[in-house]
């Protein structure tokens, strides 16, 4: 399941460099507000002192008018593809996914079902479902190719003789 995520960040990537789209400044700007707010409390949580949270708050801010960007951006062009190709979510998916996240985290599925109901999470949770199904589906009727990995490129035959030169002159002393 690792690879097919990393396929999925992949089809994710060629989309959003490949798509052009302009966003409504006012989305942007309040959903920077919410990733801002989202990193912040994670700092806390992590012990970073309220201090130098703020020291850095710039920073924080230009990451996560950056990520505000990559999200919207992603969440309209994975809802096109949705919409094109009559991606739904149905109940049944949606129990499913609740079940597992009750079950991850020790709970009845109704109860979170409840809670996630009440907060507006249920939502996200459908949308989850079929951003991951338009990820799917783009990723079956993709052609996918392997690229050569770093320590692959090594292995080229110029750096195996190379390689198998320095070690005869390395046997010879």
């Amino acid at each position: 399941d690792e690879t097919r995520q990393l396929l999925r960040d992949q089809i994710c990537q060629y989309l959003l460099d490949n798509t052009e789209l302009e966003l409504p400044e006012g989305v942007v700007s309040r959903h920077t507000g919410r990733v801002l707010q989202r990193r912040y409390v994670d700092l806390l949580r992590r012990g970073v002192p309220r201090e130098e949270i703020d020291e850095n708050l710039t920073k924080l801010q230009a990451a996560a008018g950056e990520q505000a960007v990559r999200d919207l951006k992603l969440s309209f062009i994975l809802a096109k593809v949705c919409e094109s190709q009559e991606i739904e979510a149905d109940e049944e998916e949606i129990n499913s996914q609740i079940a597992e996240i009750a079950r991850m985290q020790n709970r009845r599925p109704d109860r979170l079902r409840q809670e996630l109901a009440r907060d507006g999470s249920l939502e996200q949770v459908t949308v989850t479902i079929r951003e991951q199904k338009a990820l799917d589906k783009l990723l079956a009727d993709a052609e996918v190719t392997e690229a050569a990995r770093a320590e692959d490129a090594k292995k080229t035959p110029a750096a195996k003789k190379a390689k198998k030169k320095s070690k005869k002159k390395s046997k010879k002393k």
